[in-house]
């Protein structure tokens, strides 16, 4: 009954794989009767079509069916029944699976070292362009390289929403109950593989149910949201540099310094970042344009200084570093997306972001320990656009930016 409604609201394998997303939902109501507040759990189905699709075709399209919206009425005739809960009975600490991780290919091997010699190129020309009086915002830069390079255009991501679960999202039996009827639908939507995305929260609630009964979900693949890795990174960041001055310099040109620093207001904070790593290789840049081996030469040059190597490791390579994940987000390259993820996992380490530090390491190891095919698609689903052409999301920001959003909006439960 469930995938027969799901086909009915545009869900279909037919033109591309599906993948599975899960988050919390967390929603303020007021009223005149009093203010209500919910912490439910909700999911959502992606479809990644191989091409642009005519989303106009029946069948084919996001949520193609509208719900009604129902008269005072008709309420007391309608019954919802919720979905009944499943219960986790396993152990609450589970020992995490040996991961057997196998060396790249030599086709990935060249396709990844293309992937970080396009990055690096790519990043030292934005930097190079800054200081000069037409420079481009970030994304309009990127933009411009890939019209230069007349990049094929991605087809858009299509959507389903999954059931509201109205159960505290991190609790076992929410999370057991979810995962069951995700990979329930995708496998019997002809998925060999349920590739399931979530942020570190419930991952780590979801990797323990996992590691449990590894027979049962030996075809269920769980990816940490990019989005909130990124995140936590750039809280790494400010961690890292506190009490080094960095909080004053940034102070003078931005606001909500206590989110920039925490990482909270990511496209804010890598803005700062960015922005004043700028200034920092100002003797450089204002040169002229310089190549990323350039940039590295000359700040390998400066590492003499106890304070010069705090801002140069701490600042500057980890704003190169942030900067080449955001690029494998936005392109879906899920190779340069781990590397990415090994080069950042020192600073999780250091900053005491042990959580990421730990299941970021183990997530690497299960992924490199897959087989090349089952790699060859996550590349294809691993990221989301929201139209035809535009530059990807990650999967947790897509469901920000679909159900959440939606569920919040003006027609939702706001």
């Amino acid at each position: 009954q469930g995938t027969a409604m799901y086909k009915l609201l545009g869900l279909t394998t037919e033109i591309g794989p599906v993948f599975g997303w899960c988050d919390n939902y967390d929603l303020f109501i007021a009223s005149p009767n009093g203010t209500k507040s919910t912490h439910a759990m909700v999911s959502e189905f992606t479809v990644h079509p191989s091409r642009i699709e005519d989303t106009k075709k029946p069948n084919i399209g996001v949520m193609s069916i509208t719900i009604p919206r129902l008269k005072k009425s008709q309420v007391n005739r309608v019954q919802i029944k919720e979905q009944d809960l499943l219960h986790y009975t396993g152990p609450r600490k589970v020992i995490p699976p040996v991961m057997n991780p196998q060396p790249l290919s030599d086709e990935l091997n060249i396709k990844l070292n293309n992937s970080v010699t396009n990055a690096n190129r790519r990043d030292a020309a934005f930097f190079s362009q800054v200081l000069l009086p037409e420079s481009i915002e970030y994304s309009g830069f990127n933009a411009k390289e890939d019209r230069e390079e007349r990049k094929d255009a991605k087809p858009k991501t299509l959507f389903v929403f999954g059931p509201l679960l109205n159960s505290p999202p991190s609790h076992p039996d929410t999370m057991l109950t979810t995962m069951h009827h995700l990979s329930t639908s995708m496998h019997e939507f002809g998925m060999q593989y349920a590739n399931i995305s979530l942020d570190l929260q419930l991952y780590i609630v979801a990797s323990q149910i996992k590691w449990s009964d590894q027979n049962r979900w030996k075809s269920v693949l769980l990816h940490p949201g990019m989005m909130h890795t990124l995140m936590s990174f750039l809280g790494c960041i400010g961690n890292l540099m506190k009490s080094s001055g960095m909080e004053v310099v940034l102070a003078s040109a931005y606001g909500s310094l206590k989110s920039i620093l925490s990482g909270k207001a990511w496209p804010q904070a890598l803005r700062a970042y960015r922005m004043l790593t700028v200034a920092l290789l100002n003797d450089l840049l204002s040169e002229g344009p310089k190549s990323y081996d350039e940039m590295m030469q000359y700040i390998d040059g400066k590492c003499n200084h106890p304070t010069a190597k705090l801002w140069i490791d701490c600042l500057i390579r980890s704003t190169f570093i942030a900067h080449r994940f955001l690029r494998a987000e936005r392109e879906g390259d899920l190779l340069l997306r781990e590397k990415s993820i090994e080069e950042m996992l020192p600073y999780f380490f250091s900053a005491g972001h042990c959580n990421y530090a730990r299941y970021l390491t183990f997530y690497l190891q299960e992924v490199r320990s897959l087989s090349e095919d089952i790699r060859k698609l996550l590349m294809q689903g691993c990221t989301c656009r929201h139209s035809n052409g535009s530059t990807a999301v990650s999967s947790d920001q897509f469901g920000e930016q679909t159900y959440i959003k939606q569920g919040k909006g003006a027609r939702g439960l706001k």
